[in-house]
């Protein structure tokens, strides 16, 4: 977690409930396209493609800041690094999953 340099910003309080309600909206929005008999959507294709995009400058400024301050905060970048992994995985299975699969009979 990211901390101002002011004393009780609000970033430090807002940051951590947008991210946790825009991934809530997202594991919502994924059980609902089972229900519905999908495997999975443009609009997540989308929403993945525009969190990598995004991501990038914090996790840029965050290596930054661990080769500056040498380990003060590596904990945070070592969270942040499986997380764009794990997001970038994702996105990348967003471009086969719908794909048919191959039967085997016999």
């Amino acid at each position: 977690v990211y901390w101002s340099l002011r004393p009780h910003s609000g970033v430090d309080i807002l940051d951590p409930i947008i991210r946790g309600f825009t991934w809530l909206l997202t594991i919502c929005f994924i059980q609902s396209e089972r229900m519905n008999g999908k495997r999975s959507s443009g609009f997540l294709w989308i929403f993945w493609t525009l969190y990598l995009i995004c991501s990038i400058p914090r996790l840029y400024s965050q290596i930054r800041r661990e080769t500056m301050l040498s380990g003060l905060h590596r904990a945070e970048l070592v969270s942040n690094c499986l997380t764009w992994f794990l997001v970038l995985v994702q996105w990348g299975l967003g471009f086969c999953i719908d794909c048919k699969g191959t039967e085997m009979i016999g």
